[in-house]
Parts: structure tokens; sequence; C-alpha cells
């Protein structure tokens, strides 16, 4: 999944389960170097802010 397609993701998540789990896991694909974007972490270290997560984990292939 792209990255822009992740708030829609968890908004339809949200819907059909009324909430999150308390840790979100991260499958990715590319490269370490290719996933260290700023913006990625800044959006995933902003979910754990707002309390929709307690922990994000990335792992990678």
């Amino acid at each position: 999944m792209a990255m822009a397609a992740a708030p829609g993701v968890l908004t339809q998540y949200k819907a059909l389960y009324g909430r999150f789990l308390p840790h979100l896991r991260l499958q990715l694909d590319n490269t370490v170097k290719d996933n260290k974007n700023h913006m990625v972490l800044a959006y995933l270290a902003r979910l754990v802010q707002l309390s929709l997560f307690t922990t994000v984990e990335m792992h990678y292939l």
C-alpha cells in the first residue's frame, strides 16, 4: 500500500471494527533507506501522539 492510501485504509478499518488495536505493525517491502522518509516517520509518530496506537513497528522484507 502506498503511504498516500494509509489514511483511507485506517478510516475504513475504524468504520468496520469501531476501534484500532493498540499496536500497529507495518511490513514494508522497500529498502530501509527508501522507507526512512521523514514524512512517513512523522505520520506514524502522529498516530501514536493522537493515541490511535500505543506503538508502531516497522519491519522490512
